[in-house]
């Protein structure tokens, strides 16, 4: 998925991926690839960090933000809902 997406990226269009945070970390060399390559590629890694209980310890992924900020030419967005971020402006 990644590979064909910094492609598409290459070729001037803007895929989107989408998949668990802990699954980018499976693919971190292709990611690292559009990094450097600095391809349009929206890497969308949800349920990340200790966030998501339900589904188990094996799909929580608490390395993933930390990794990706050190990548070249990528921005990472850790969105929240407006509840928290009332709480943070109260703060």
């Amino acid at each position: 998925m990644f590979g064909i997406a910094n492609g598409i990226g290459m070729e001037n269009k803007i895929p989107l991926t989408n998949t668990f945070a802990a699954f980018c970390l499976r693919a971190h060399e292709q990611i690292r690839l559009i990094a450097i390559n600095n391809s349009n590629v929206k890497v969308i890694g949800h349920h990340s960090g200790i966030s998501l209980g339900q589904d188990g310890a094996s799909q929580m992924c608490e390395e993933d933000i930390s990794l990706f900020r050190t990548m070249p030419n990528f921005t990472v967005v850790v969105p929240c809902d407006a509840l928290r971020r009332k709480k943070r402006s109260v703060q």
